[in-house]
């Protein structure tokens, strides 16, 4: 009866001060846990219940929540009653929960849950609870306790899943683990953790997933105190080649980007800057082929452009206008992208790089404009 009340409210625009007091059901459901029938009724009537939640119902409810699946002893009714605070928390990230509060007291719950399950479904629901509790944390300071239970043999063996559904879960949830904390924080646990699941999962030949996107995020996220740079240039020298071979156009496209970011990052020097434009300039023609390019070449050239404008710039930021000779057929290229009216430029791929395009040319002009009437010239 209980669980039949929600319609009836919203039909008869019942006032909420006239509601059933929901809280002290869960209160008698709770203390009779003893009775996994009684107990199994919690997370359906929260479930039935949620839509009727104000603010202040719903942080009332989360605490509910966090007791009753602290002290219940089932796996499967603290399994649903975790579905029902991830459904809660979903889109609620601004009302007010202390996030890295609850996720202290649910961390533990969750992560012995992830080895009782073997469903993908299941444990996908518990990865993006995992993530919804990340997002909202935003630690100020390290926390050693979170992050020593971040590395459970439940989240190891998670890695090492060969369910795609799963690694793009486990993969959302690391990235958003690390940036809840401040850039600079000492994770090297947590990095090591995500290179040595981006390396088990490429070594098994799955290039077709979202692990491109962790990679990058690493490279992104990188700074000394995390002690993982000879562990990333290990990765980039023992896949760069295979990527660089594709002849997948979109997983080249993405590979350019953690190229671009390895030379942010300063694990690419300037010594290695001819190399890379040639390897840049060969894979350029490769969407030159023809006019009409489909979304992957738009994006391939994207990433080559916005290498290219990277390394232009340092170039240019070290002074010697004599080095930019080792740029002249990349100028080339951005003029030739400016010029050519066959490109819809304003294509989503096209509108930063082309901003990019613009500045680098206009710097050309100040730091040398012979240079820049030779490249008019054809010279």
């Amino acid at each position: 009866m209980v669980g039949q009340l929600p319609p009836v409210y919203q039909d008869f625009k019942i006032d909420p001060s006239q509601y059933l007091d929901l809280g002290a059901v869960l209160k008698y459901l709770e203390n009779a846990s003893s009775d996994l029938n009684l107990s199994k009724r919690i997370p359906v009537l929260i479930h039935k219940w949620i839509g009727l939640f104000d603010w202040n119902a719903k942080v009332q409810i989360v605490q509910n929540i966090v007791q009753i699946t602290q002290s219940l002893q089932n796996h499967v009714v603290r399994y649903e009653c975790c579905m029902c605070l991830k459904a809660i928390l979903k889109n609620e990230q601004g009302m007010g929960l202390d996030f890295a509060g609850l996720g202290e007291q649910i961390l533990p719950i969750v992560i012995d849950l992830l080895g009782r399950f073997r469903n993908p479904q299941a444990v996908w629901g518990l990865l993006e609870l995992l993530r919804a509790l990340f997002a909202g944390a935003q630690y100020s300071t390290q926390n050693d306790n979170v992050i020593a239970q971040l590395q459970s043999q439940n989240i190891l063996a998670l890695t090492k899943s060969d369910d795609l559904f799963l690694i793009q879960a486990l993969v959302d949830m690391l990235k958003t683990v690390i940036a809840s904390f401040p850039f600079g924080t000492v994770l090297t646990s947590l990095f090591m953790i995500c290179i040595e699941f981006i390396d088990y999962h490429l070594k098994m030949n799955r290039f077709k997933t979202t692990l491109d996107s962790l990679w990058l995020f690493l490279v992104r996220e990188y700074s000394e105190v995390q002690n993982v740079g000879d562990a990333l240039q290990a990765l980039f020298s023992r896949y760069s080649g295979l990527f660089l071979n594709m002849s997948d156009l979109e997983e080249l496209g993405k590979f350019i980007n953690i190229i671009e970011e390895y030379i942010l990052a300063g694990f690419i020097t300037p010594d290695n800057y001819g190399d890379i434009i040639k390897i840049m300039e060969e894979k350029y023609a490769l969407t030159m082929e023809d006019d009409d390019i489909d979304e992957s070449e738009y994006n391939l050239k994207s990433a080559i452009l916005s290498l290219m404008s990277t390394l232009i710039l340092i170039i240019l930021n070290q002074g010697s206008v004599e080095n930019l000779k080792i740029c002249n057929n990349m100028y080339k290229y951005l003029l030739n992208e400016l010029l050519k009216n066959t490109y819809d430029l304003e294509f989503k791929s096209f509108k930063a790089v082309k901003v990019s395009m613009l500045t680098l040319l206009n710097r050309l002009i100040i730091s040398d404009l012979n240079a820049f009437l030779g490249l008019l010239n054809g010279e």
